[in-house]
């Protein structure tokens, strides 16, 4: 690559040699933003190719947004200058997330995270709460009040005006209180992950809300569970897409399934469009709390089902037609995605005829087995 004479004063200027020479500083600026979404080490790697990449990293202030705090306080900090007047993205991850994540040494610590390290770096990333635009806290090890050390700071400091999505995440979590978030009002937020800890749900909180993954936690089962599901559901009025997930603790063993021991209330989610219901992947059965979950809720609008197998098992769950007996699949529906263990071929069939706007459906086995789709009535195999 040799840039011609006028580099000095036009940084992002070079003789053709390439395509990628072509691009327009917006559009190299753009893929840039999104390697960086992939990979928070990525905006040092293209500033090291060369000078004119190098300015164009430093003149785009949201390729620095992305904050994964670690103790190595001056790498980040110096992305936060960087950044200028954009808002970030706080991560908060642990160590045991390197088969999941790339984790460059000079992101990630070299040791286990504890109660008093998060707490540290949650103390030297409040100054900058009022940037915030999510919050990312992902731990997979179990360590005494970690979760607590980084969700206490938030319990009574006004939500950042930018905030719109937070992410909490510790299966693992083993305190059973729930934690209040920004005084119980987020005004800003359109999408909240779920996975292990309780959050105080109340009135006006998640008013925002479009986006919800919900995994429950191990503190309650049965009619308590439906019960508090429905309570945070009641507070998403505006919610778009919904994802549902019971751990392996809630496996059903049991072949019928009982009535409800509790009378609670129907919760209406008028503008839902899509609904996605996944099984832990060490869950042999359909869990109870779910069926029964659904009973409550209503959604006149739903355009999409996805029935979720990771494990893509052969054959179908044995709780299968008592789930469908209590669950009434919308006359909306246009889209359905059956994976695994929620097929069955003499459920399929009725299903389809009794969908008047259905469109498609796409069945995906485990094995060998080739994806079948369902289009204009006609079923078609897919290799894949």
């Amino acid at each position: 690559m040799v840039p011609t004479a006028n580099t000095r004063s036009r940084p992002y200027c070079w003789v053709h040699q390439y395509f990628i020479h072509q691009l327009p500083t917006e559009l190299l600026s753009h893929i840039f933003v999104l390697g960086a979404e992939e990979d928070p080490r990525f905006p040092l790697l293209v500033c090291r190719i060369c000078r004119s990449w190098r300015h164009v990293a430093l003149s785009t202030p949201t390729l620095w947004r992305r904050i994964v705090l670690s103790p190595h306080k001056h790498m980040w900090r110096e992305h936060i200058r960087r950044a200028r007047a954009c808002t970030l993205d706080i991560e908060l991850l642990s160590t045991a997330l390197a088969p999941m994540r790339p984790r460059p040494q000079h992101y990630y610590p070299q040791r286990h995270l504890d109660f008093y390290t998060v707490q540290w770096l949650m103390q030297l990333a409040l100054p900058h709460l009022h940037r915030w635009r999510s919050f990312s806290v992902i731990f997979t090890e179990q360590s005494p009040y970690i979760l607590n050390a980084s969700l206490s700071f938030l319990a009574n400091v006004p939500s950042p005006p930018s905030l719109q999505e937070i992410t909490l995440i510790h299966r693992l979590n083993e305190d059973p209180q729930p934690f209040i978030l920004f005084n119980g009002f987020i005004p800003s937020l359109k999408r909240l992950t779920i996975d292990g800890p309780r959050i105080a749900l109340l009135p006006n909180m998640l008013t925002s809300l479009i986006f919800l993954d919900y995994t429950h936690h191990r503190f309650s089962t049965g009619s308590d569970t439906i019960h508090e599901i429905l309570s945070l559901l009641s507070l998403c009025p505006n919610l778009l897409f919904l994802r549902l997930l019971f751990p392996h603790q809630f496996t059903n063993h049991t072949t019928v399934y009982q009535k409800p021991t509790r009378s609670d209330p129907r919760v209406s989610l008028s503008s839902l469009k899509q609904l996605h219901l996944a099984l832990d992947p060490n869950s042999f059965d359909i869990p109870y709390e779910l069926a029964l979950l659904l009973t409550h809720v209503s959604t006149p609008t739903l355009h999409t089902v996805i029935f979720s197998d990771p494990c893509r098992r052969q054959v179908p769950f044995p709780n299968l037609k008592s789930f469908f007996w209590m669950y009434a699949i919308p006359r909306s529906l246009q889209f359905i995605l059956i994976e695994g263990g929620w097929f069955d071929q003499g459920m399929v069939d009725p299903m389809v005829k009794s969908l008047p706007r259905l469109k498609r459906v796409i069945l995906r086995r485990g094995g060998r087995s080739p994806e079948r789709v369902l289009y204009n009535r006609g079923w078609y195999s897919m290799h894949g």
